[in-house]
Order: structure tokens, then sequence, then C-alpha cells
């Protein structure tokens, strides 16, 4: 007998139960206690008791499990303490009475006794101490989200039955447990398997920019925190901390060399520090007599390959190309008519490519003329631009959704899709392999860059940077957090989280900022709850996180109950 077939026989007696009710019509219990009338819920709910019974002594003399004795014993002694304490027992059936004695209560009693060991049997088909607990925390888990839909659904004066409300639960359920290899954190799969390594937490408003430098070994992060930050990337450690900018920060870039780290923002200054020594180490001025690098906010940095200079973009309008060692403003680039979001360099250093909310790319020849091209096609302001690894192609998106992939000589767009639904704001391409990575403010896609195929959703957001050797993936999350996403290659690998299962407060278990929205929250609930489900995920691991999640929910529900 498998296990998976124990199901049959309490839903099989179930049935035969309602079965019964609806044949036979009303059915009624009378003794001292009274008269109480068995409606189909009642008798569907012995015919359940009886099945599981059926299936318990099946299963108990199979497996020669002393138990079954137990339990049978226990109920028929309870069947005989109802019958001493009630007295006689009839059941009347339209019109004709049955007496129950004190015999028939203790078959009864063993009946009920070896149901529950049969459900027992059931919930614990696989293995008893993760089993078990799966299932009932499910029950569990279904019960809660649909009493608190009601309640949402209240709120937006909306009803729907407790029937729809099932079979949606277990339509989303059965659907996860068939695509159980989509799962984005810790269950492992034979596909592309990008796992959340790490959180990084420290800063105490959003992440806005990340970096990681050529040994891949230090990631830099910075924010409306205004500090630098850096992190070591296998043990997600903070090593060191920068600070002194005023206003909060919008870009950073670490030289090609890994001995330097720019940024810049909100207070018009880039900075430069020498990651060496640690020490902070100019301010890059426009002119003499200005205090500032450009005139408006700073959006983006890139170092060129060779090493040799720095370009910046700004909300002024203007790329500034920067001596990387001398801070000296080498040229204004103008042709843009909107404030500049993104800056890239390509891989030989000859071609300065930018996206402005113009609309429009631009692509810079690094030459005495900076001559440039300009491509059309977007509708709405470009946010990334990137090129792929040998130069040929320039990928870019915008605030419409929309990713395109272009010729970088002949300007012909090769291929575009919309990548989300909502705007994107940061694109990263995989040095060694033919992988895109994009993201919008609440999730980050994986696409085939030869098939604009999507591969994998993961729970994160922008900022987005691949390490240059492509086995770390950093990224934004929904709070105050980084996120590091790492490529297994031994599939039998397991995660360990622990920054995450340390954590007690319910914002960072959850992923969302502390004045998130209820909505919100109960979105990334329900998304990490169908990655984490045991039924779903088969990690030992995801046991323990669906645990925490639950909990980091209920306070959440507590939290708002107070305001």
């Amino acid at each position: 007998m498998s296990n998976d077939s124990g199901v049959v026989f309490p839903v099989v007696g179930g049935m035969t139960g309602a079965g019964i009710s609806a044949n036979l019509g009303g059915i009624g219990l009378v003794g001292a206690f009274g008269g109480a009338s068995v409606g189909i819920v009642g008798l569907t709910g012995i015919g359940i008791v009886t099945g599981s019974a059926v299936y318990g002594a099946l299963k108990g003399l199979q497996e020669d499990d002393p138990a079954v004795w137990l339990a049978c014993g226990t109920g028929g002694l309870g069947g005989i303490g109802i019958w001493a304490n009630l007295g006689g027992i009839g059941v009347g059936v339209k019109g004709i009475a049955l007496g129950f004695g004190a015999g028939s209560m203790a078959i009864a009693g063993g009946i009920a006794g070896l149901g529950a060991y049969g459900f027992y049997k059931i919930l614990a088909r696989s293995s008893p101490e993760n089993r078990l607990y799966e299932n009932l925390e499910f029950f569990d888990r279904i019960t809660r989200e649909y009493q608190e839909e009601l309640f949402w659904r209240e709120l937006a004066g909306e009803e729907r039955s407790i029937e729809e409300e099932f079979a949606t639960l277990q339509e989303e359920i059965a659907t996860a447990a068939e695509n159980r290899e989509d799962s984005t954190e810790i269950a492992m799969t034979n596909k592309l398997s990008w796992q959340c390594w790490n959180f990084l937490k420290g800063h105490n408003a959003s992440v806005n920019a990340v970096a990681i430098d050529p040994d891949g070994e230090t990631i830099a992060t910075t924010g409306d925190d205004r500090s630098i930050k850096l992190w070591n990337v296998r043990t997600g450690k903070r090593v060191y901390s920068f600070a002194g900018i005023s206003e909060e920060i919008r870009a950073i870039a670490i030289s090609s060399d890994g001995k330097s780290i720019v940024a810049g923002g909100f207070d018009r200054r880039i900075s430069y520090w020498s990651l060496e020594s640690k020490k902070y180490t100019s301010v890059f001025f426009a002119r003499s007599s200005s205090p500032h690098s450009h005139d408006s906010v700073i959006s983006a940095f890139a170092f060129s390959p060779d090493g040799r200079f720095i370009v910046s973009a700004s909300a002024d309008k203007t790329l500034r190309v920067w001596g990387k060692y001398t801070g000296e403003l080498k040229r204004i680039l103008n042709g843009h008519l909107d404030s500049i979001n993104t800056v890239a360099i390509s891989p030989d250093s000859q071609i300065i490519a930018s996206g402005s909310e113009d609309k429009t790319i631009r692509l810079w020849t690094f030459d005495n003329s900076y001559r440039h091209r300009v491509f059309e096609g977007h509708l709405a302001g470009v946010t990334a631009v990137v090129f792929t690894r040998d130069g040929k192609y320039l990928i870019s998106a915008d605030r419409d959704r929309s990713i395109h992939i272009r010729d970088s000589n002949t300007r012909e767009c090769i291929k575009s899709w919309i990548g989300h639904d909502r705007g994107i704001l940061g694109l990263a391409i995989h040095p060694a392999k033919d992988l895109l990575a994009s993201a919008c403010d609440r999730e980050i896609k994986l696409w085939n860059l030869r098939s604009g195929e999507s591969i994998k959703t993961l729970l994160g957001t922008a900022p987005i940077v691949f390490s240059r050797d492509g086995r770390f993936l950093v990224s934004g999350s929904y709070g105050n957090t980084v996120k590091i996403w790492c490529e297994m290659v031994d599939t039998s690998e397991e995660i360990f989280l622990d920054s995450f299962l340390d954590s007690e407060d319910w914002w960072d278990i959850l992923g969302v900022s502390k004045n998130a929205t209820p909505p919100e929250v109960k979105r990334i609930y329900r998304t990490l709850a169908r990655q984490y489900h045991p039924d779903v995920n088969p990690s030992k691991k995801a046991i323990i996180i669906m645990q925490k999640i639950n909990r980091a929910y209920e306070n959440f529900l507590r939290y708002i109950s107070l305001q």
C-alpha cells in the first residue's frame, strides 16, 4: 500500500457518509442528554473517521505496529466511559430506533481510536517528524489565509464564498507543487539555480547603488543614509564604512584595478576614496570657482575598462569625462534634452553610451571629436544601458517596462520585449554567459539573451550588478537591505540564511519597509509562503523559514492592529 494512497480512504468514507445522509434524510441521537440531529456534516465526519480507521487498521497490520492496538484499546475504553456516564444511547432513522449498549459503544470507540491512528499515519506519510508538521501547518495557514482574505475583502467591499476561497488556495498549492523547480531560493533544481546566499543589513535608509570590486571579494553599497559600506562577499560581514557626504548618495563605482571608489548624488560632488588606504582622496571640481562637479544631482558613474578615465552622468543633462588620477575635467558632453539616468562604457573603452529621460540613447565615440549617434525607439525615460561582452550589442531598458537589444554599429533593433509589469530600473549582464538580469522595484528577472526567454524570477529589487567572475549577483531588497545571490554549481548544496534566521524584526524577515502598506506586506507574505511552504519546497531549511515567515506575518498583523 503506497503512502500517498492513504488519503483515498477518508475521502471515500466522507463521500459515503454524505451519500447516506442524502438518501436516508434526518438521523438523530437520543439519550440521557436529550436529543440531537446529525446532519450531512456530521455523517460526513463519521465517514471520514471510519475510512481513516480502515486505513489505520490495514497500515498497522502491514507494518506490525503495536501502536494500532493501543489506539484501538484506548478508543474502546473511551467508548465504554461515555456509555457509563451517559447511559443508553439510541439512533433514530425514519421512525426506526436502535439502541447502543456497552459493547456497541466500545466498538464505536475502537473505530474512533483507529480513525485517529489512521489520520496520523496519513499526515505523517513520508517522515513523521517533518510531514506531520508540514500538513498541520498547511491546514493552519489556509484557515488563517481564508480569515485574512475575508478581512481584506470586507474592507474592499468584495465577497467570495468559502468554497471559492478553498478552491483558489488548493489550485495555487497544486500549481506550486507542479512547478517546484521554479522556487527561487531554497529548493535546488537542475535548471539555472540562483539562490539567495546572504542578506546585508546595516543601512538605515534605501539602498540606491551597489558595486563589486574586480576580485569579487568586496561589495560596496550606498543610499539615502549618506554612507558607503564595504562588505565581504562570502561572509556578508561589514568590513568598513565611509562617511562625510552631506546628502543622499545616488551612484558609486569601483575602478577596474580595484584601488579606488567614487560616489556622488544630491550634493552634486564626485567624492573619491582610496580602497587600499581607506582614505578620502579628493573631490572633482568642474571649475576652480565652483564647489560642485555637476550643476544638479549625479545619477551614474562608469570607470573605463582601461582605467584611464571616469564618466559621470547628471540631471543637469550632461556627461562629464574626468581623468582618473588627476580628477581633471576633460570634457563636457552635451546633447541630451533631459536628465541623464545611466551611462556605460564599451569593453574596448572607445564608446560611451548614455540613456536619458528624453527617451533616447546616445553613443559617444571617445576621440577628440566626441561625435555621437542617437538611438530612438523607447517610449519612456531610459533607465539602464549595458554593453554585451564583445561590445557588439547595446541593451537598454526604460520606465515603460521594455528591454531593447541593438546593434552598436548599425543602430538596428535586434529584439525588444516587455520585461516587467512595472518600470525597469536596472540591467546587468553575466560576464561569461548569455544571461541578462533586469530589475524593477519588486522583482528581478533572468533572461536568455539569445531567445529572450525568461529563465527565473528572484525576490529582489534594483540596483543589480554581477561579479566579474559571474558567480554572484548583488541586488537591492524590499527594505534597507542588500541580497547576494549565488549561482550554485552543486545542486545538492543547501543554503543557510543565517542572517535571515537570526532576525526578529517582521519587516526584515518579510523583506519589506517598516512603512509598507498592508496590501504590499500581504502580497510579499503570500509570495514567500508559496516558495517556502514544505508542500512545494523539499529543503529541510524551508520548514524553519516558513515558521519564521508565519510568525513575522502574525507580528505584522498585531502591529497594524495597534496603529
